[in-house]
């Protein structure tokens, strides 16, 4: 068995970029499992732990599936937290995109329900810090972030990673990285 996901990388500039802009959140906010930032990547499925066997099929629907999506855009900005602010579990930057994350993770899930996978809701964010005990609200300091840009980043791939859970954190591994496909380039007649 190996435990893996399906993600979207961000750059090592973008990564530095959002350690350096919540450095006082995590200064301000304790008991709160924060996310090394060369871990940091948006999942568009969380697979768990499947039968290493599977890994060459769902490789080959991944082939297919990025081989029909062109290289996108995505904004990183605002804070906020899941469940609700009031009673946190995992904080989150914020992601927009215009739906296409929604839209490869939605074709990820039908396509890998053909060897069984679950479904899962899919809202695109990047998770910055995990609770795992009860905290007060942290309305107040979460909401310093609201209006926040983090940054741009252009999607040019999607990977298939391992997660192997480590007392000091999960360490990732990349098993394959599937490179979109950038659109043809038309030579302007002279």
């Amino acid at each position: 068995m190996i435990r893996s996901f399906i993600a979207v990388n961000l750059t090592d500039v973008l990564k530095s970029k959002i350690a350096d802009d919540i450095s006082d959140l995590k200064t301000t906010l304790k008991n709160i499992k924060w996310i090394n930032s060369q871990n940091l990547h948006i999942t568009l499925k969380f697979l768990g732990n499947i039968p290493i066997e599977n890994i060459p099929q769902i490789e080959e629907i991944l082939k297919d599936i990025t081989s029909k999506i062109q290289p996108f855009e995505i904004v990183l900005s605002g804070i906020g937290c899941f469940p609700n602010l009031k009673n946190p579990h995992v904080i989150w930057i914020g992601v927009s995109d215009n739906g296409r994350l929604n839209e490869i993770s939605l074709e990820i899930n039908s396509r890998l329900s053909e060897i069984g996978n679950v479904d899962h809701k899919f809202s695109p964010h990047l998770t910055i810090g995990r609770i795992n005990n009860k905290i007060h609200s942290l309305q107040a300091e979460i909401e310093r972030y609201n209006d926040i840009s983090f940054g741009t980043n252009r999607i040019n791939s999607i990977t298939l990673m391992k997660s192997e859970l480590h007392s000091k954190g999960a360490i990732y591994t990349e098993i394959k990285d599937f490179t979109l496909p950038h659109p043809a380039i038309t030579m302007k007649p002279r």
